[in-house]
């Protein structure tokens, strides 16, 4: 049966002294344990027997029934608002029975397995997809449908003005994210970077609105930003995360010491030692007189003034970066 009430089908005998039904395994109850037409209910699922008792003056006799409740009543699993095309399915599993999944109508999406009562369903069409769990036990059968919502995330987007440069600078950041049609554009966004505690750009409400942030880099190596720009909006309760990395290139260390400050003249040999990082790939020499001097690194340098007075030097290094750092003495 497939229900949890039968009706009993025993023989009256004429002339019996008693008659009567009892429980030998299982359960239930019966309307009238004396009447061989009874009805019994709440039969649980299972295998059942039931015992006819037939009592004469002198002797008495039996016979029994199995009656197998394989009724069932299947839960296809908790409806969901997702952000996503894909999720896994939990639908009531049926020991000993067998299930299939179907999609309903023009719903979308594809089962990794029809028939595992938690399977993954992928590709699923943006609105409210439709999902049917068809389960049999023995000869009985039920279903139930669960529904499954996909909203369309925002479609989160930036670019930077310049994706490397010379620290400190202004790098202007624009916001180019967008929104599926049929959808308003994202609300609000969360500027940061990744992998940088601390770090935090800002907030902004407009996707019109650029951001300017001014980044530093106060180290001798490479400085790389994981810029993460995150989208929410509020119509679809989702949001998209894009991240874009930008370098910024350490100021060059470049410094001098000059043998003396001053000198007679025409005494005017000076010599200059290059306290500079020596990994540089250029020193220019301005020496205040019109001479400039161009060379790799060296530790040491000497220039003779041709001329009386009072001169400014400078020395201008030039890193791998293409970054310039200047020192006058």
């Amino acid at each position: 049966i497939c229900v949890d009430t039968a009706i009993m089908n025993a023989v009256s005998e004429p002339g019996a002294t008693y008659q009567y039904w009892d429980i030998v395994a299982g359960g239930g109850v019966f309307a009238n344990i004396n009447d061989p037409k009874t009805v019994v209910r709440n039969i649980p699922v299972g295998i059942n027997v039931y015992r006819w008792n037939v009592t004469y003056i002198g002797y008495s006799a039996s016979d029994v029934v199995e009656i197998t409740n394989d009724s069932i009543h299947v839960s296809a699993g908790n409806d969901a608002t997702l952000c996503e095309d894909y999720h896994q399915l939990y639908a009531q599993q049926i020991i000993g029975g067998t299930g299939r999944w179907t999609v309903v109508g023009f719903s979308g999406g594809t089962f990794a397995s029809t028939t595992l009562y938690n399977t993954v369903v992928t590709d699923m069409s943006p609105g409210t997809n439709l999902f049917e769990w068809y389960t049999t036990n023995g000869n009985c059968e039920s279903r139930d449908t669960v529904a499954i919502t996909y909203n369309l995330p925002p479609n989160a987007d930036f670019v930077p003005d310049q994706n490397t440069f010379c620290a400190p600078q202004d790098v202007i950041l624009t916001n180019l994210s967008s929104a599926y049609a049929g959808y308003s554009e994202p609300d609000s966004f969360i500027w940061d970077a990744v992998g940088t505690p601390g770090f935090r750009i800002g907030a902004t409400t407009d996707v019109s609105t650029t951001v300017t942030h001014y980044f530093t880099n106060t180290g001798t190596t490479d400085s790389v930003y994981q810029i993460r720009l995150i989208a929410y909006d509020y119509e679809s309760m989702c949001s998209d995360t894009v991240i874009h990395s930008i370098t910024a290139y350490p100021a060059p260390h470049v410094e001098f010491s000059p043998s003396t400050h001053q000198k007679r003249f025409p005494d005017a040999l000076f010599g200059f030692e290059n306290l500079s990082d020596p990994t540089l790939t250029q020193y220019v020499w301005d020496f205040g007189d019109g001479e400039v001097f161009v060379e790799p690194y060296s530790g040491y340098i000497e220039h003779s003034y041709s001329t009386w007075g009072t001169f400014y030097v400078t020395l201008t290094g030039t890193s791998g970066g293409l970054c310039d750092a200047v020192y006058t003495d």
